[in-house]
């Protein structure tokens, strides 16, 4: 793992922004919300069933949201992760989670085939505090590849671009410097710290 992305920057917080709280059900996602956020701010999570409109990750976010908010009424953090096939022209996009439910494991690798494994990874945060909203977004490039290593979600068979490994072959570490999830995070930060 040749590369180093910029360190998640060092933000001061209010104290209404001090606690925030991420709208998951799942472990692992949580967990590397946990890894990637500074000590100065307490990431408790809540696991809420949000309702997903169709539309673009953008939209997406932003609509569950503001159901986070109403629900927690508080500082709160959602994320929509999308993958997208270049031989599918982008998708299954924000659906990708339906398709892997719908068509197993190998979902991606089915529908990739014979043909172009170039596919883009990419994680939209949302943040709203009640004033504040901010949307980002952070995209990777690889390509997908026969499952390889245990992991959740796409990272089985997720190659990022100059990698040899999946993500789900990667330590934590290594997933957590480069991840599309790691982008949209150290995004938010920069942004928050604006605020």
């Amino acid at each position: 793992m040749g590369r180093t992305l910029p360190s998640i920057p060092e933000v001061s917080y209010t104290d209404s922004m001090r606690t925030i709280t991420l709208i998951t059900g799942n472990a692992k996602k949580l967990r590397e919300w946990q890894r990637q956020i500074p000590d100065n701010i307490d990431l408790s999570h809540h696991d809420a069933d949000l309702v997903e409109i169709q539309g673009s990750p953008t939209e997406i976010v932003t609509h569950k949201l503001h159901q986070a908010y109403e629900l927690v009424d508080g500082p709160v953090v959602v994320e929509d992760v999308s993958l997208g096939l270049r031989k599918l022209h982008g998708l299954p996009g924000p659906y990708v989670k339906h398709f892997i439910a719908a068509m197993g494991d190998d979902a991606l690798t089915t529908l990739v085939g014979d043909g172009d494994p170039t596919a883009e990874a990419s994680c939209t945060v949302g943040y709203y505090d009640g004033s504040h909203e901010i949307i980002v977004t952070g995209t990777l490039q690889g390509s997908i590849v026969p499952r390889r290593g245990e992991g959740f979600g796409f990272d089985p068979v997720f190659m990022p671009v100059g990698e040899s490994l999946t993500f789900a072959e990667m330590t934590p570490e290594q997933k957590d410097a480069i991840s599309h999830r790691h982008l949209a995070i150290n995004k938010l930060l920069k942004q928050l710290a604006e605020l």
